[in-house]
Order: structure tokens, then C-alpha cells, then sequence
């Protein structure tokens, strides 16, 4: 849609220039509002038991992180273990298309992307088990092992998870586990939310997720906790001296 009203402005300018119409009232016109799809989430009881449903499952390590750390998908099947520093993790790279339309790692788009969050504990726990479990998987390829880049999550022989395949398994995961339908980035969603319920300030939480800037988490997330209103009112309160007896 962007890509056809920058080709009608264009051609309208180039008819202004040439006498056939007097004004080009593309370059006047506003795009319609769109209004951004309603952010889903997990409530941390629902999210906790995800992450516990979803220990023994083989991409279950892959959850937790998600759910506790609030990662991209791309930015999730692009860790290696070099990234992971005891207690901290840092983005340095993402899985995602090439020109081929395959599967390659490449550098975070902006400057906020490439970041170092400290680790919650479960996240450390998953990765724990996450490296266990491909210890066993790479003596079992023996030589058909195949992986160059160290990553944390990979397939049977080392290879980098297709996100599909990924997304694909957490539905199964999610149905099984009894929590609402939500999709697997709705976990980064739920991670947000629940910082967010807890009180972390909004600056943190941007770039903990790599936002661009504050205002895109303040639009994307603020107004859908609503634990957050009746935390600013009891914080009214407390403040005035005014609590209820």
C-alpha cells in the first residue's frame, strides 16, 4: 500500500510538471488510520504454568527463554553460547531470510536490537537444560553434526530451528499446557506486561526489549495492564496521606 501511493504521488508530480493537472492532491492526502492489532498476552500465573508444562518438551528451554526474556524469535535461533556470559546474555545477532529466501544470521537492524539483559533465574535454568540436551544431541550425530556458529538452539544435527517449525510446535505446546491461544511472540508480549505489572519503569523495559525509543513501549504496553491503574491510584494515596482505613 505504501509502495502504490509513493507511485501515484510521483506520477501526479510528474503531470503538474507537465501542465496536465494543476495540483497533486496525493501529496495533500493522509493515509488512513490503521489501528495496530490488540496486543495478547499471558498473565504471569498462565505464563508460569507454560514454562512448567513445557520443561520435558524439546523446545521448552526455548519457551522459558522467551517468556522471561522478552526476545524476538529471530533474535532466540541467532544466540551461541559465546553470547552468554554467567548471569547475562547479549544480542548480537538474528536469524533471519537471505536473498535466497533461506535462513541466515544476520546483524540486529538498529543500534537498540544489539543489547545485555541480566538473566532471571528460570532463564538460567532453561539454558541449563538447553545445553545438556544438545551435549547428548551432538554425541549422538557424532560426525553428522554440523554446527558452526555455537548456537544455543538448534536441530537433532546442529542446524539452525526453522522459526515455522518453532511456532508450529508452540501451538501444540500452548494447547497442551491449557493456557489461552496466544502465538509464540505473544511471549515477549507477556514478558513486557508482566515487568510491567511489577512496576519496572518503562525506560527499562524499552530497552530490555530493543525498542527504538520509550514512546513505542508506552503505546504498545501501558494502557493494557490494568493492574498499572490501580497501582497509580494507591500511589495517589499513599502520597497524600489519603489510604483507605
Amino acid at each position: 500500500m505504501r509502495h502504490l501511493r509513493a507511485t501515484l504521488r510521483r506520477a501526479l508530480a510528474d503531470a503538474v510538471r507537465d501542465g496536465s493537472v494543476g495540483r497533486n492532491v496525493a501529496a495533500d492526502a493522509r493515509p488512513p488510520y490503521v489501528a495496530h492489532r490488540p496486543i495478547t498476552y499471558l498473565a504471569a500465573p498462565d505464563l508460569a504454568r507454560l514454562i512448567d508444562a513445557t520443561t520435558e518438551d524439546e523446545l521448552g528451554p526455548l519457551y522459558a527463554l522467551a517468556a522471561t526474556t522478552g526476545l524476538r524469535l529471530g533474535e532466540l535461533l541467532g544466540l551461541a553460547w559465546r553470547d552468554i556470559d554467567r548471569d547475562r546474555l547479549t544480542v548480537h545477532r538474528s536469524l533471519a531470510r537471505g536473498h535466497g529466501n533461506e535462513w541466515v544470521l544476520a546483524e540486529p537492524k538498529t543500534t537498540k536490537s544489539r543489547r545485555t539483559i541480566p538473566l532471571p533465574a528460570r532463564a538460567r535454568n532453561a539454558l541449563e537444560t538447553r545445553r545438556t540436551r544438545q551435549l547428548f544431541a551432538r554425541h549422538a550425530a557424532a560426525t553428522a553434526w554440523q554446527d558452526r556458529d555455537g548456537l544455543v538452539f538448534t536441530d537433532g544435527v546442529g542446524q539452525p530451528l526453522a522459526p515455522e517449525r518453532v511456532s508450529r510446535e508452540f501451538r501444540k505446546a500452548r494447547d497442551r499446557a491449557g493456557v489461552p491461544p496466544v502465538r509464540f511472540h505473544d511471549l515477549r508480549h507477556s514478558a513486557a506486561t508482566t515487568m510491567l505489572a511489577k512496576g519496572v519503569p518503562l525506560a527499562v523495559i524499552s530497552e530490555w526489549l530493543g525498542h527504538a525509543g520509550i514512546a513505542i513501549t508506552a503505546s504498545a504496553y501501558a494502557a493494557i495492564v490494568p493492574e498499572l491503574h490501580n497501582a497509580a491510584a494507591a500511589a495517589i494515596d499513599e502520597a497524600l496521606g489519603l489510604g483507605t482505613a
